[in-house]
């Protein structure tokens, strides 16, 4: 991952997650690159809820395009972040 790709992917969950210092995080977020340009970053979070309790780990996928100024990065949590990331050929560190 470029310094670029790190700073999207620590931005974009400050911004979206309702508690982002209190997420856990397994292991590194994992890059995939299409041809057009387009990123996608793969991870896995277990996130505060807006309860104060915990949703349990699941995957997160992060989209965006780097050549596109105005293309606002779009975090999807759970299932669809799951199929998105192994389409890609990233499997997001589930816990055992």
């Amino acid at each position: 991952m470029t310094d670029r790709d790190k700073m999207v992917h620590d931005q974009t969950l400050k911004l979206r997650l309702k508690n982002h210092a209190a997420a856990q995080f397994i292991g590194e977020p994992k890059l995939a690159v299409n041809p057009k340009g387009g990123r996608l970053i793969c991870g896995t979070v277990n996130a505060p809820n807006g309860f104060g309790g915990y949703n349990g780990f699941q995957p997160y996928a992060i989209v965006y395009v780097p050549h596109i100024k105005n293309f606002s990065p779009i975090l999807t949590l759970g299932p669809v972040a799951g199929i998105d990331c192994r389409g890609a050929g990233l499997h997001p560190s589930l816990p055992s």
